[in-house]
């Protein structure tokens, strides 16, 4: 889904005008994704509708794959109107790849959306949380899952149960450009 909700990054190169010779060293290439530093926030509440479906780690993508041209068709047609972005929810997440656990697919909308089709509505109610900001194509979202899940054990934290995925920025699945929040709910 090519839906964008701004976000501006500022990048400061240090050069030097008065250096006598070009450097030697070869330009750098981009790295796969890149992964943010886990930070504790506690988000907004929000609402939200959604469809839900039980599925593994192991069969996350065919999930989204199945649930997301519905979820599309019913904005195209107007049934529901986003007011930001696409959120996937995961109840129970372990881990394990074969393990199941119910995952919603969903997008933020103002509060006066009604249950439509097989999508319903709820509050994403606030959660203090361990957060991380992954930017690449999904295929390495693992990469950032693991450094938050690290870094929150590292730092004493238990997972309450939810787990969110805030796609604040999407260009398609192989794009380096994507950028997602990354929210582990914590006691």
């Amino acid at each position: 889904m090519n839906r964008l909700v701004g976000l501006c990054l500022t990048c400061l190169v240090g050069t030097s005008l008065l250096a006598a010779e070009p450097s030697t060293k070869p330009a750098t290439q981009p790295a796969d994704c890149l992964v943010g530093e886990m930070r504790i926030q506690t988000l907004a509440q929000a609402h939200y509708v959604y469809a839900t479906t039980q599925t593994t780690l192991a069969t996350i993508t065919d999930a989204i794959t199945k649930l997301m041209p519905s979820l599309e068709k019913l904005i195209t047609d107007g049934k529901v109107k986003p007011s930001g972005p696409v959120v996937l929810v995961y109840q129970g997440a372990t881990g394990d790849p074969a393990q199941k656990f119910a995952l919603e697919v969903g997008i933020v909308v103002a509060k006066d959306q009604q249950p439509v089709d097989d999508f319903k509505v709820r509050k994403l109610a606030a959660q203090k949380s361990a957060t991380v900001l992954f930017t690449g194509a999904p295929r390495n979202i693992g990469k950032a899952w693991e450094k938050l899940m690290g870094s929150l054990f590292a730092a004493g934290h238990q997972p309450d149960g939810e787990m969110r995925e805030y796609y604040l920025y999407w260009e398609g699945v192989e794009s380096p450009n994507n950028v997602v929040l990354i929210q582990v709910g914590i006691r």
